[in-house]
């Protein structure tokens, strides 16, 4: 009986009807056993872009882990592989040197490996898959830029220190205030104001064990720079323009004009 391993995928970007990982699993299941594959394992990745490079290496690196156990690997549709065309025959010419066939079991016309058309279908498909992904990273980007420019909100990205985000994951996420951390930020602002050099501040904050958000002390580059985001009074910046968020501010206006005044006279020679 002829060995195989089965790959499922779902891409974050857009989960077309009956393409989760279940739905794709027993399909995967159903066509062995019709066919007489004995399915040794499912590989899934679960919420993963498909023009994800370290997805693929990993893919790659699993074929080669596990060359002894298959002889061909299924999956649905050639773009569940990827919807980048250039990873989509990454993966074919990897799974060519180890000696692995593959199979698309509802593309399967498309899957012959020494068929001239075959091979010059499958891209066919690939281009229009990488077309379909960057048309949805487009609608995506403008969702992001609408929100940003004419509603204020941040829908994306690393925040600042003293902020979190609220409701991760769905429509509604914005960002909120961490009050812990925007009373140090507070406290940068003011030392700032007062006078006190970016490594006496740093060295202050690493004293009494206050770390940024990645976990380490604070750094004179790092403190610069937020003592230069006006994402703390309310401001929003989104590709070069400037509105006004909805995020709640930690830092008056007055206060940030003066730490820049400061700035400017000080340098930044901490």
């Amino acid at each position: 009986m002829r060995r195989a391993i089965g790959y499922a995928r779902v891409s974050t970007l857009a989960q077309k009807n009956n393409e989760t990982i279940e739905e794709q699993v027993r399909a995967l299941r159903e066509y062995a056993t019709q066919n007489g594959y004995e399915l040794v394992d499912v590989y899934q990745d679960e919420g993963i872009s498909g023009s994800d490079q370290d997805r693929v290496i990993r893919l790659c690196r699993y074929v080669q882990d596990r060359a002894g156990d298959f002889d061909v690997l299924l999956f649905t549709y050639f773009d569940r592989l990827s919807r980048d065309l250039f990873l989509q025959l990454f993966i074919e010419k990897e799974l060519q040197k180890a000696g692995k066939l593959y199979l698309a079991i509802f593309q399967e016309s498309l899957s012959e490996e020494d068929n001239p058309t075959a091979r010059a279908m499958r891209q066919i498909v690939g281009v229009f898959a990488e077309m379909e992904k960057n048309m949805i990273v487009r609608r995506l980007a403008n969702g992001r830029r609408h929100k940003a420019l004419e509603r204020g909100i941040k829908a994306s990205g690393n925040l600042p220190y003293g902020y979190a985000y609220e409701g991760r994951g769905t429509k509604d996420r914005r960002a909120v205030v961490n009050p812990a951390q925007a009373a140090v930020v507070r406290e940068a602002f003011s030392l700032a104001l007062r006078g006190d050099s970016l490594g006496r501040i740093a060295k202050r904050l690493k004293d009494r064990g206050i770390l940024n958000s990645r976990g380490q002390a604070f750094s004179r580059g790092a403190l610069h720079a937020m003592l230069k985001n006006d994402f703390y009074t309310g401001k929003l910046r989104y590709s070069g323009e400037v509105v006004e968020g909805d995020q709640e501010a930690i830092i008056s206006p007055i206060l940030f004009g003066k730490v820049q005044a400061a700035l400017s006279r000080r340098g930044k020679r901490g």
